[in-house]
């Protein structure tokens, strides 16, 4: 599951701002995983205030499956 996230990251990287290497690749897929894990706890909290958001992030209900890693709580 990372190596096709990590694919289709890259080539949509690539294809928006037409860089080959990634600048700054650790800091661009470590921000990808951070707004997706951020969307997968609003959506599980199904709200924007942040101590439910924080309440989500605590207490994942499935495993976030980004880049870098997997992450459960």
């Amino acid at each position: 599951p990372h190596a096709d996230k990590e694919k289709k990251f890259l080539e949509s990287y690539y294809q928006k701002f037409n860089e080959k290497p990634i600048p700054s690749a650790l800091a661009a897929v470590q921000s990808y995983d951070a707004i997706f894990l951020f969307k997968q706890a609003v959506e599980q909290a199904q709200s924007l205030e942040g101590p439910k958001i924080k309440s989500a992030l605590e207490s994942l209900e499935k495993p976030f499956i980004g880049i870098t890693g997997t992450y459960n709580k």
